[in-house]
């Protein structure tokens, strides 16, 4: 009963307490603010806190003298900054089917994703001094570079400002917009995916965050190429150049697109600790790379051909790395890594993506790339196999140079086009064709000719008049200094053997005849005031060759391109 009346009074005194708060704050309205004043101190102070662990997410955080408000994004865009940039039959299905990698191709991937590393910013405004290069004058066509296309524009402005700060060798900056940690990796992702050339670019960055995960400060790491930059461009661009001067004589973009396919399949060994091996460097300068070397630089050279060809990233048993090419109105994938085999094949190129499914899937911003459906020049490869390249000592790892055998395993199996040449302009039309397939470098070639025709090829080389019917104007397209041909012409069957015989000859590429004659000649151009090029030669006799007029004859030709 006395505990009952002690809570009573305890319950009273607190009601009369109650009574006269009220009256005093209707009284008096400057109390009330006060007391307002300081329980919003106190909330804020247990909030912030609360904050001061993990990064999260959401609406932006206000200080006193900071508001981080995040980037706009437009209509049409996920909240990320994306929006798929093709037409709705060109949208990729991701495969609902599991995969079946096939045993030889296991353990051939080597792609590492995009990574970022988040560090909490202080709560300090960023410093516009220290955006470094903005990019603000950079434009890039979404034809050639697809990842930019599928950024809003708030996104496409720092896409902008990170490639011009890693062509400038910018390793800290201020991000022109404020991106969350997601819409960050999308940029850093789009400008890895879009751009082979900045092969010091590494798949690693860091950003310092605020507390409400707006990016304050973005950093790029390079490799070590960045510190010797002008010369491993220099090779770089050396290295590129010299199967590009191969292509480009081709007509067709199928025909340059398989060129550079067969050049690094000769060119490149797969080594999964090769160095810098998510560069296109290490492929053509190191010549020792994972999918991801094969297949930016692969993207690279069609680039610089003018033909479409993306970066795609996905899975294959593990994170793998392919490309996609448009040839005509359509999309292809191609996996030069997958091609290069023993021997090497036309298995992955220009697949559509029903055929890849079965062993390849798209991650990241790679479903938004273009669906593949194209055949036409899937068809123009079936059985077939890839042209033959080595170096001149046959090693396909030595740097040294390297020889082109342009029809080998094309067209009959001994690097034969199929054609009887019955004249000297045939000839000279056919010998430019095949020079300009093989590129710079050393080139192994060869034609078949009827007798009176061979009379004529050899006064030709005997004058030096071959260098006006073909050679010069080689050397004037590839922009080369010096070219050396070596002819050997060797019986390759009568004139009247029938076709069965003739095919068994094209097959085994066995002659009846001996060589007995040899034209070598050694051509240098040099430039004039006039812009026009004189030639300088060196000449020996052919060795007395003599035609018989009931045969046909095969001429081998070593030609030694600088």
């Amino acid at each position: 009963m006395k505990a009952i009346k002690t809570i009573l009074y305890v319950l009273g005194g607190l009601f009369a307490a109650l009574c006269i708060f009220v009256l005093v704050a209707a009284f008096n309205p400057e109390f009330t603010k006060k007391l307002s004043s300081g329980i919003g101190s106190l909330e804020k102070e247990y909030k912030n806190e609360e904050l001061s662990g993990d990064i999260p997410t959401g609406s932006p955080q206000e200080t006193e003298d900071v508001v981080v408000p995040p980037v706009v994004i437009e209509e049409g865009y996920d909240e990320n900054g994306l929006r798929n940039p093709y037409a709705e039959k060109l949208h990729y299905e991701v495969p609902d089917t599991e995969l079946e990698v096939p045993k030889d191709m296991a353990g051939i991937y080597g792609y590492i994703p995009m990574a970022g590393r988040e560090d909490l910013a202080q709560q300090e405004p960023g410093n516009e001094e220290a955006y470094g290069e903005t990019g603000e004058n950079l434009d890039f066509d979404t034809t050639i570079y697809p990842y930019y296309g599928m950024l809003s524009d708030g996104l496409q402005r720092v896409y902008r400002q990170v490639y011009a700060n890693a062509v400038a060798l910018n390793e800290t900056f201020v991000p022109l917009e404020n991106l969350s940690a997601v819409q960050m990796q999308n940029v850093m992702e789009a400008v890895y995916n879009d751009h082979p050339e900045l092969f010091w670019l590494d798949t690693a960055f860091s950003c310092k965050y605020y507390r409400n995960g707006i990016c304050k400060e973005l950093t790029l790491k390079f490799n070590w190429t960045s510190e010797q930059l002008e010369d491993c461009q220099r090779e770089f661009t050396d290295a590129v150049n010299d199967i590009v001067y191969g292509a480009i004589n081709y007509t067709e973009d199928f025909e340059k697109e398989r060129y550079v396919h067969d050049a690094l399949l000769g060119r490149i060994k797969y080594n999964l600790a090769a160095d810098i091996g998510q560069s296109a460097y290490s492929a053509l300068v190191g010549r020792e790379t994972v999918c991801a070397g094969y297949s930016r630089a692969y993207q690279y050279i069609l680039q610089k051909l003018g033909i479409p060809c993306y970066y795609c990233t996905g899975y294959a048993g593990e994170n793998h790395a392919w490309n996609i090419v448009k040839l005509g109105n359509a999309y292809y994938n191609v996996d030069v890594t997958w091609d290069d085999v023993e021997p090497n094949s036309y298995d992955y190129f220009n697949q559509t993506d029903k055929a890849f499914s079965k062993d390849h899937v798209r991650t990241g911003l790679s479903v938004y790339l273009p669906a593949c459906k194209g055949t036409k020049y899937q068809k123009q490869t079936e059985g077939r196999k890839p042209n033959t390249w080595q170096n001149s000592s046959g090693n396909q790892t030595d740097q040294s140079g390297k020889t082109y055998y342009p029809e080998s395993d094309w067209g009959d199996g001994v690097g034969y086009d199929g054609q009887l040449l019955t004249s000297l302009q045939d000839y000279y039309d056919n010998c430019k064709s095949q020079l300009s397939k093989g590129g710079m470098g050393t080139v192994i070639f060869y034609n078949v000719v009827d007798s009176e025709t061979l009379e004529e090829i050899l006064a030709a080389y005997n004058s030096g008049d071959y260098k006006k019917g073909y050679l010069s104007e080689v050397l004037r397209n590839m922009n080369a200094f010096t070219g050396k041909v070596t002819v050997v012409p060797e019986i390759w069957k009568d004139a009247e053997t029938t076709e069965s015989e003739d095919s068994t000859d094209k097959t085994t590429g066995t002659t009846t005849g001996t060589t007995t004659g040899e034209s070598e000649t050694e051509t240098s151009t040099e430039e004039t005031e006039t812009g026009e090029s004189e030639t300088e030669e060196t000449e020996e006799e052919n060795g007395g060759f003599k035609v018989d007029h009931t045969k046909q004859y095969i001429l081998r030709h070593v030609v030694v391109i600088e």
